[in-house]
């Protein structure tokens, strides 16, 4: 599967690199591909807890995740969307 990784506005740009660098090792472990653009993902990640104001999204597939999702990839070897504690809404 072909993730894109992004962060809502609330995100800094530090944190948003900590979380990308995470959950980035947890899904090439898992076999999935990171892509540059969203335009080529099955599925769009968005770090924070509302989407970007980007014409990108429009038509993709997307899962909001709070900050607590670093802290579950970090620990976890697989992507974690059915753990609660994970965020994903």
């Amino acid at each position: 599967m072909n993730l894109f990784l992004t962060h809502s506005p609330q995100i800094g740009a530090a944190k948003s690199y900590l979380l990308r660098q995470a959950l980035s090792e947890v899904a090439k472990k898992a076999n999935h591909t990171l892509v540059e653009q969203a335009k080529e993902a099955d599925l769009v990640i968005v770090f924070g807890s509302s989407l970007p104001n980007s014409a990108e999204l429009v038509g993709k597939k997307v899962f909001l995740a709070n900050e607590d999702a670093a802290e579950c990839a970090q620990s976890s070897s697989r992507l974690c969307a059915t753990d609660s504690k994970c965020g994903w809404i």
